[in-house]
């Protein structure tokens, strides 16, 4: 808790992540034996400055994995209004044809700027494996 991630870079398989804590900072390599119980990435602001004035509903966010272990699971949750914390999770579909995990159409309506959390459920050493991760949305004009 409190940390602050900076950069991030990847060399090889090998995952370097900066962080800072209060006056204490450092990089970190990814542990490959040791999944984290509580994962999750957050975006910046995915509304593009174009599209900013006007109000937008979230089609479906998604995310494509290569590898979904059982135990595991990809959740998400959102930011439309610069709020102070996260929606609930969403409820999500997942597609085992399509290996994508996603949320059902339509499912966040007046959006001004859009924020969204992915959170991995992990089990033991078992985490789902991520191909890419998106969203779609329409907007009203």
């Amino acid at each position: 808790s409190s940390i602050e991630v900076g950069a991030v870079l990847a060399i090889g398989a090998d995952l370097l992540v900066s962080w800072k804590s209060g006056s204490s900072y450092g990089v970190d390599k990814l542990n490959w034996s040791a999944k984290y119980q509580s994962a999750y990435i957050e975006t910046m602001i995915l509304t593009l400055a174009e599209v900013r004035h006007f109000l937008k509903t979230a089609s479906k966010i998604f995310a494509n994995y290569v590898s979904l272990p059982t135990g595991t699971t990809i959740g998400f949750k959102y930011k439309k209004k610069f709020e102070a914390a996260y929606s609930v999770a969403m409820v999500v579909i997942d597609d085992t044809k399509l290996m994508q995990i996603r949320t059902k159409e339509g499912t966040i309506p007046e959006i001004a700027a859009l924020q969204i959390r992915i959170d991995f459920t992990v089990l033991g050493n078992d985490a789902p494996e991520i191909e890419s991760i998106g969203y779609s949305e329409n907007v009203s004009k």
